[in-house]
């Protein structure tokens, strides 16, 4: 045991000699705390579970994800609301398992990390800041893991989702990467993406080749394969061993430094729905500004995307018609019935149909729902 805090005390690089001595208490009453509830009975015994989030999206659509994570066994969710009087917060504070944070300037000051002086302005610089203000200032005695996920993703596995992460989140480890699926819509006329939609892209890059000289044309006629993220999101245990993440995981510079062990989840996924519905398309890329200071902070193609969406935004205004619009939509996440069979044939697709009930929040004080 005593070697045990030891090493805990210990730095472990530059940056945690400006950690202040009030995170090394909050560190060690965590660690006292997970020793109390695992006792002798092993790692998983009481292993609690979490996701932290900016939000920022239609209460509707808010209140199902939050439902369908805290139905498949999440034990909280800290939402950081972008706008601080955002009606989801009230929408939400039945729920015990959910912590609602505004974000004011106050908040964002908190969330600064040591030698940063300016307030997040971007969404990147902001989740980026949530992270840091959830594992490095709140630092929850309570929560063993965390993951950090967006409103258009959910957390999957095939069977129950509950036993997969505590199969994956083992003692010894402590960064688990859930790779995406990336949803597919079924149509134009789409109105609740979570219940409607049932085909997922699989990003398997050796298999893209054949399925071109196969024929398969749908999914690549706006550019590569996948259009959102192909980096997926991680799960990190809250030990210490790891001092922060970005969006999709620990810095390029912390992984290199292997510091921690790095395992790439077998059966979790993140089902990213980054289209969703026609409508909230449009909504999602009308609000994206044209800002030099975005360059960083987003990929090559996003912005391949962000200029197609403003040309032919800018022709239907002139015009008065949605038509070019539509067929965007369409060429960038629709598939072809053909190329749809080849893809799950290739293992490239796959069919996922989620349990509707989940999506019902859950009364405050029942559990999981059996999957």
């Amino acid at each position: 045991m005593k070697s045990t805090i030891t090493v805990l005390l210990l730095p472990r690089g530059p940056r945690d000699c400006v950690e202040s001595y009030t995170g090394e208490v909050r560190r060690l009453a965590r660690f006292g705390e997970r020793l109390a509830r695992f006792g002798a009975e092993g790692w998983r015994l009481g292993m609690r579970i979490g996701t932290a989030s900016l939000v920022r999206a239609p209460v509707e659509i808010l209140t199902e994800w939050v439902a369908y994570h805290l139905n498949i066994g999440i034990d909280r969710m800290v939402i950081y609301f972008d706008d601080p009087e955002d009606p989801a917060i009230a929408a939400l504070a039945g729920q015990p398992r959910v912590q609602a944070i505004p974000c004011d300037d106050n908040l964002w000051r908190e969330s600064l990390r040591p030698g940063v002086t300016r307030l997040p302005e971007l969404v990147p610089e902001k989740q980026h800041a949530i992270m840091w203000h959830l594992m490095n200032v709140m630092a929850p005695a309570d929560l063993d893991w965390v993951a950090h996920i967006d409103s258009d993703e959910l957390i999957w596995a095939p069977g129950d989702v509950r036993s997969a992460l505590e199969q994956e989140l083992v003692a010894g480890v402590s960064h688990v990467q859930m790779m995406p699926m990336e949803a597919v819509p079924p149509r134009l006329d789409s109105v609740d993406p979570f219940r409607e939609f049932t085909l997922f892209k699989e990003n398997r890059t050796d298999r893209i080749a054949l399925a071109q000289r196969l024929g398969v044309r749908s999914p690549f006629r706006r550019g590569k394969y996948f259009r959102g993220h192909t980096k997926g999101k991680a799960l990190v245990c809250l030990d210490g061993s790891v001092p922060y993440i970005r969006i999709h995981g620990p810095p390029p510079a912390m992984l290199e430094a292997a510091t921690f062990t790095t395992v790439v989840a077998r059966d979790l996924r993140v089902l990213h729905y980054d289209a969703g519905t026609y409508t909230g398309w449009l909504a999602k890329w009308s609000g994206r500004e044209d800002r030099a200071d975005m360059v960083g902070h987003t990929t090559k193609r996003r912005r391949r995307q962000t200029e197609r969406f403003r040309r032919e935004s800018a022709r239907a205004q002139r015009r008065g018609k949605d038509r070019r619009l539509r067929q965007l939509f369409r060429d960038e996440y629709m598939l072809t019935p053909r190329d749809a069979r080849i893809l799950r044939v290739l293992g490239l697709a796959r069919r996922v149909e989620l349990d509707n009930r989940l999506f019902s929040l859950p009364m405050p004080e029942s559990g999981p729902m059996p999957q």
